[in-house]
């Protein structure tokens, strides 16, 4: 499809870098705050949810010594970052340009743990940047809440965009079971 067709066909406009900047320069701390949450419900290829990435790991590096540390507030700060768009296309390339952003940020650690560390990530976004209208059915669309509950482990709940209406067919999402953070792609 043509740029001009998934302009009038998706209303697909994807915003230059330096207007990113400017607008997330406008959000103050909070845009680079990394226990915060973000949704951007028309995420597109991704470029605020990357910038949004960047900034917040780059916090977190100069935060954060201990390698394990480090690694655990890596995973939460993934696990806080939302999107959605309409195109598949456009989903799994944000998700792997978020990817992209959080292993440039594991020089530090052993390969092996970097791997992992990577391929945990890589779940999260898969769970929590998703194709679908925001606009139309937001009702449909599932996203996961990551809760740590202990040093190690994250609670998975999964949620709706918007509560959807629940009558007699209606079927809860099944309950997820707690992983560690290095498992969080299973």
């Amino acid at each position: 499809m043509r740029t001009t067709e998934r302009a009038q066909d998706l209303g697909e406009v994807f915003t230059p870098d330096i207007v990113v900047a400017d607008m997330l320069s406008l959000l103050g701390d909070a845009a680079n705050d990394p226990t915060m949450s973000v949704l951007e419900p028309s995420c597109g290829n991704g470029n605020f949810l990357v910038k949004v990435l960047e900034n917040r790991l780059r916090v977190l590096e100069n935060k954060t010594r201990h390698e394990e540390s480090r690694g655990i507030a890596f995973i939460k700060c993934a696990t806080l970052i939302y999107g959605v768009d309409i195109d598949a296309s456009n989903v799994l390339e944000c998700r792997a340009r978020l990817t992209d952003v959080f292993k440039s940020f594991l020089g530090v650690f052993p390969s092996s743990l970097s791997e992992k560390l990577a391929k945990s990530a890589s779940g999260v976004f898969e769970s929590n940047i998703r194709q679908g209208d925001s606009l139309n059915s937001a009702d449909s669309i599932v996203l996961t809440e990551y809760t740590m509950v202990d040093r190690e482990n994250f609670r998975r709940v999964p949620f709706f965009l918007e509560e959807p209406e629940r009558d007699l067919f209606f079927v809860e999402p099944a309950a997820l079971e707690n992983r560690h953070y290095l498992e969080l792609h299973n």
